[in-house]
């Protein structure tokens, strides 16, 4: 299974497939799923977001930019994971993608 939604014209597409996930917000590529250790939904205001916890922080760190990991420290102080997905901007249901991502994350341990 494949799936690719548009978030926004001008940013990309939200890619989630056999390999793994990625959002062109994160300006980071595809993180594979061995490097995700937990994914879990979370709401807030009438939105739902994708909430991505990875095994090797460090690792993720030297992929990010200053600002977004200044960004994420923020967003994972507040429990939202190490990186998230606006699952309503980007037109997609939270709890598909956490129903899809764990099958992968526990097949590529």
């Amino acid at each position: 299974m494949t799936a690719s939604y548009m978030a926004r014209p001008d940013e990309g597409r939200f890619q989630l497939n056999e390999e793994g996930i990625c959002d062109p917000l994160w300006k980071i590529g595809m993180l594979k799923w061995s490097d995700v250790k937990e994914v879990f939904a979370k709401s807030d205001r009438r939105r739902d977001f994708v909430c991505i916890v990875v095994r090797d922080r460090i690792a993720l760190g030297s992929r990010l930019g200053f600002l977004r990991r200044i960004f994420n420290a923020a967003t994972r102080a507040t429990g939202y994971g190490d990186l998230t997905i606006d699952a309503t901007r980007a037109g997609i249901r939270a709890e598909d993608v956490v129903e899809f991502a764990s099958v992968r994350i526990t097949a590529s341990r």
